[in-house]
């Protein structure tokens, strides 16, 4: 928590200074020898590109996310419902008792 912590002031960067940063170093990057490649990153994409054409773009983002989103089926009980979490030795239950009335309810669709 952030409580007497004046981020403004001890911050090292603005956002527009890192947003700068973080370009230039991507840059620099892109434009150095990459050893395991024998080449630049930046003259690989190139040389990708004019092998095998364009890469295909996202025309529909939502579509895209919801699509690459994991899917995870839960049960929910009258308590709620349990959610695993990756670093944790034990799940969480999330109690939702605004959502209580639907459980056991099927949906009209």
């Amino acid at each position: 928590q952030k409580g007497d912590y004046d981020s403004e002031a001890k911050a090292s960067l603005t956002l527009s200074e890192l947003e700068r940063w973080l370009v230039l170093s991507i840059s620099h990057y892109h434009g150095t020898l990459h050893h395991g490649l024998n080449q630049t990153p930046a003259s690989c994409w190139l040389e990708g590109i004019s092998r095998f054409g364009n890469v295909l773009t996202v025309t529909k983002p939502h579509a895209f996310i919801i699509d690459f989103l994991p899917v995870l089926r839960r049960k929910i009980n009258r308590s709620g419902f349990l959610i695993d979490l990756p670093l944790a030795s034990v799940g969480r239950l999330l109690s939702i008792p605004s959502k209580i009335y639907f459980v056991g309810h099927r949906c009209s669709r």
